[in-house]
């Protein structure tokens, strides 16, 4: 059984491994080839003798099923308003940051695109940064462009350099309320370790490497320990695990720590703007803590091949 498994999440992620590599029409091949694949051993009494054929060819239909799916419903529509010049309303949904070229780059969340309530995320780039608060409403009306490929945080459409942006203020929302605490926790850092080291350790915890050195960040890429700036399974790991420590050391009872540690490292992922990578360890430790409070022992494999399958499932790019 547990082999089967292993087959099943090998073959459905390097499916969409390949259907995200290689042009529109390998969807096609792949699909055809897994359903002759099926026919054939449902056909053919001497391939009945390996079920992992049939395991293998239905895996790969159901990661062409999603990939069409999410392609067509999700994608598609959006990259159609490719070109055209459109109202637009949106709200901030991550911390402004700096591209490699000087640009300011905003990523928001539409409200409202062409009349038509639509939620996509849009990058934003202008020349110099915007007077806006995290919670402000952003209206234009502006041509928007298609990224080149699908992007996995899942923005697909640009503007440059805004003529008509407009920025009325909002009252908070959860997401902005979030933005307000990673940006506390970054200026409290950067206040506290001003220069390079600040720069570096808001890195390690929140996952901030744009104003890292160029010559700092080469020299830790050389060393081969540039991944401490992935937030993921270790740093969650301490996080959560050191407050449980803690929490048994003084004897509080397992239906108090598992949510208080649930709840420590759903901040953590929310600080860290729900990176895939933190988001991928997130659910792993979240599972573990169920399994702890049902007292059952979480399987590593198990829970991982949950975690990205919940991912692809919802972003299969």
């Amino acid at each position: 059984m547990r082999r089967t498994f292993t087959v099943i999440g090998s073959v459905f992620f390097l499916a969409l491994l390949i259907l995200n590599r290689f042009p529109e029409g390998t969807l096609w091949v792949m699909a055809s080839l897994s359903a002759l694949l099926w026919l054939l051993w449902m056909l053919l009494r001497r391939l009945r003798a390996y079920p992992i054929l049939a395991v293998i060819a239905m895996t790969t239909l159901a990661a062409c099923v999603l990939f069409f799916t999410h392609t067509e419903v999700s994608v598609k529509p959006i990259q159609a308003l490719g070109g055209k010049t459109m109202r637009i309303t949106a709200h901030m949904s991550d911390l402004p940051s700096r591209t490699q070229d000087g640009r300011y780059s905003y990523t928001l969340r539409t409200d409202v695109l062409d009349g038509a309530a639509l939620q996509c995320k849009l990058l934003l780039y202008t020349e110099r940064p915007i007077d806006a608060q995290l919670s402000d409403v952003f209206s234009m009306t502006e041509k928007v462009y298609v990224s080149a490929k699908p992007d996995s945080d899942g923005a697909y459409l640009k503007v440059y350099d805004p003529k008509t942006l407009v920025c009325v203020s909002d009252s908070p929302t959860i997401r902005s309320r979030l933005l307000s605490a990673r940006r506390y926790v970054l200026q409290t850092l950067q206040t506290t370790l001003p220069g390079t080291p600040g720069t570096v350790l808001s890195a390690m915890l929140v996952g901030e490497r744009d104003d890292i050195p160029p010559d700092v960040y080469a020299q830790m890429r050389r060393s081969g320990i540039l991944h401490i700036f992935s937030i993921s399974g270790f740093h969650l790991s301490v996080f959560a695990l050191t407050l449980l420590r803690a929490l048994e050391k003084r004897k509080v009872r397992g239906i108090i720590t598992v949510p208080l540690c649930a709840a420590l490292v759903l901040f953590v992922m929310a600080v860290t703007g729900f990176r895939l990578s933190c988001l991928r360890a997130g659910i792993m430790i979240l599972l573990m803590l169920v399994g702890r409070l049902r007292l059952r022992q979480a399987d590593a494999l198990n829970s991982l091949g949950l975690s990205v399958l919940l991912i692809c499932a919802a972003r299969p790019f």
